[in-house]
C-alpha cells in the first residue's frame, strides 16, 4: 500500500511524527456527521486528530493539515449540513455515502429519525451538494420471520421512487451474521431474529433491485455491492467500492495536489481508468475494493444502535464521545 505524506503534531516534527493523508474516512466506525460535528470542525481546526486503533489501542496521531477529500458516512446528515460551508471554505473535497433502509417495523435502527425525516434530509442533502456527491446505500439487506423478501422488496421499490432523483449510485449489501461476533451476540436479543440470506434469495433480491432501478423513470442509477462474494455481474450489479477510484478521479479531477497522489493521469479515451493496486485499501473485508484512506471514527460510539453493527460491540458501554 502506498504510504501518506509523513506530517508532524506540533512545532517539533521530530518528537511528533505522524502521518498525513490526503483522504480521510468519517467515517466506518460511527455517525460522526450524526454526532460529532463539532468535534470534526474542532480537530480541522486544530489540525489533527489522535486515533485510537480499536485492534491493539494504540494511539495514533493523524495530521489534518494534508487533507484534500474526506468520505462522509451517515445515516442522518441533517445535524451535519450547517458545517459544509467550513469544509467548503477549506476547499476540502468530499461526497456523501448515506445508508437509508427502511426497517422501522422491525425496529432494527432505534436511535436513526423517523424514515420519512431521513428521506427529507437525503433530498435536502442532494440539493445542496449535487446527486452525484450522494451516494445511497441499503444496507444491510436482512431478513427475518416477519420480514419477508418480499416485503422487503416492496419498501426498496418505494424509496426508489423518493431517493432515485436524488442520486446516481446505489450500493447494496447483505448481513454477515457470522463474521462477527458482537453482531452475533447482539443479534440474538432482538424481538425478531434477524437471518441472513441464502444464495438463491441473494440472487433474486439483486436480480429485482436491478429491475427496480433500470426501470425507474429519469436518470439511470447504477446498483453495485458492498463486500459481496457472489458474482451479480450477469444482470448488470458490479462488485463496488464505497471509497472508489474512479468516483474520486471523476469528481476532483481539479484537486492537482489529489490527483498527483493518486497517479491519474486523465484520458480522453477511457473514463474507467484503474486504480493502481497500492492504492487498494488494506484491513477491509473480502471483496471490497475501496482505495485507501485514514479512518478517524471510534468504535463503540455510535448511538443510533443498530442491532446489526459490527462498530458497536455491545448497546451497554456506547459512550458518546470520540475524546
Amino acid at each position: 500500500m502506498k504510504k501518506w505524506p509523513l506530517g508532524f503534531i506540533g512545532d517539533d516534527p521530530q518528537k511528533y511524527p505522524a502521518r498525513s493523508p490526503l483522504i480521510i474516512s468519517a467515517s466506518r466506525a460511527t455517525d460522526i456527521p450524526a454526532f460529532y460535528g463539532d468535534w470534526l470542525v474542532s480537530q480541522f481546526k486544530q489540525g489533527f486528530v489522535n486515533w485510537t486503533n480499536p485492534y491493539n489501542g494504540k494511539l495514533s496521531p493523524i495530521d489534518l493539515r494534508n487533507c484534500r477529500l474526506i468520505i462522509f458516512w451517515t445515516k442522518n446528515a441533517a445535524p451535519f449540513l450547517k458545517y459544509l460551508s467550513y469544509f467548503d471554505s477549506k476547499g476540502i473535497n468530499y461526497y456523501f455515502l448515506h445508508t437509508l433502509n427502511n426497517y422501522e417495523t422491525e425496529g432494527y435502527e432505534p436511535g436513526v429519525p423517523p424514515l420519512n425525516e431521513r428521506i427529507r434530509t437525503f433530498k435536502m442533502l442532494s440539493d445542496l451538494i449535487g446527486p452525484e456527491k450522494l451516494i445511497w446505500r441499503f444496507d444491510p439487506i436482512l431478513l427475518s420471520d416477519k420480514l419477508t423478501l418480499k416485503e422487503l422488496l416492496s419498501r426498496i421499490r418505494q424509496l426508489s421512487k423518493e431517493l432515485s432523483p436524488c442520486t446516481k449510485r446505489l450500493i447494496i449489501s447483505f448481513i454477515k451474521i457470522e463474521r462477527y461476533k458482537s453482531v452475533k451476540r447482539n443479534i440474538i436479543k432482538t424481538p425478531f431474529p434477524v437471518r441472513e440470506l441464502n444464495h438463491n434469495e441473494k440472487v433474486f433480491t439483486a436480480k429485482s433491485i436491478q429491475h427496480i432501478f433500470s426501470n425507474s423513470p429519469g436518470k439511470p442509477v447504477k446498483v453495485q455491492t458492498c463486500g459481496t462474494a457472489e458474482d451479480f455481474s450477469s444482470f448488470g450489479i458490479n462488485h463496488g467500492s464505497c471509497i472508489d477510484y474512479n468516483l474520486i478521479t471523476d469528481l476532483f479531477y481539479n484537486d492537482t495536489r489529489l490527483m498527483d497522489f493518486l497517479e491519474y493521469t486523465p484520458s480522453l479515451f477511457n473514463n474507467d481508468n484503474k486504480m493502481p493496486s497500492a492504492f487498494k485499501a488494506s484491513g477491509q473485508q473480502p471483496f471490497c475494493n475501496c482505495l485507501q484512506s485514514a479512518d478517524i471514527g471510534a468504535y463503540n460510539s455510535c448511538t443510533h444502535k443498530c442491532v446489526y453493527c459490527y462498530a458497536n460491540h455491545n448497546p451497554h458501554i456506547i459512550k458518546k464521545s470520540l475524546d
